[in-house]
């Protein structure tokens, strides 16, 4: 991932935080979600609950070695970390999958009933 990627995502996340935590605040929330795949180079949900954090990475084909991905979500926890001001100890991930047979229901090739 290069570097000029992951300051687009700091300074994208950056700016959510700033303006999601004020409105949080003001209504007095303290679980919400911060972001939310808008990038389509950082697929994540990332939502706060109290202290914790609960980081969701979107399955997809990003053509990386198991190598190379490990890498890649490894240089976006502490970025995380650093603009929510949490340590890494209490960010969770877990990686978000289709369910089998969730897909259409009517194939493209027959007309619908």
């Amino acid at each position: 991932m290069s570097e000029e990627k992951l300051v687009m995502f700091r300074n994208r996340l950056q700016k959510v935080w700033r303006h999601v935590a004020k409105l949080a605040k003001r209504q007095g929330v303290t679980c919400y979600r911060i972001y939310d795949h808008d990038l389509p180079e950082f697929p994540f949900c990332i939502e706060l609950y109290e202290d914790n954090v609960y980081l969701a990475e979107y399955q997809r084909r990003h053509g990386m070695s198991e190598e190379d991905h490990a890498a890649w979500l490894e240089s976006c926890v502490p970025v995380i970390s650093s603009i929510l001001e949490v340590p890494d100890e209490q960010i969770y991930f877990r990686e978000r999958r289709r369910k089998a047979g969730r897909g259409c229901s009517v194939s493209a090739s027959q007309p619908p009933r």
